[in-house]
């Protein structure tokens, strides 16, 4: 497993894994942090409607 270590694409591999993660997981906490608005895409520019 050391040498792996050494392959640079294999950080890149990891690295994009962990970003990918990241972003899902974020993505999805500030969609359950929703009320009653119901579930928004992110990166949408939605305007919230108010009733």
């Amino acid at each position: 497993m050391n040498k792996w270590l050494e392959k640079p694409w294999v950080i890149r591999i990891v690295a994009l894994i962990l970003a990918v993660l990241l972003f899902v997981i974020v993505a999805f906490d500030e969609n359950m942090e929703e009320t009653d608005e119901g579930v928004t895409l992110p990166f949408t520019n939605q305007m919230k409607h108010e009733h």
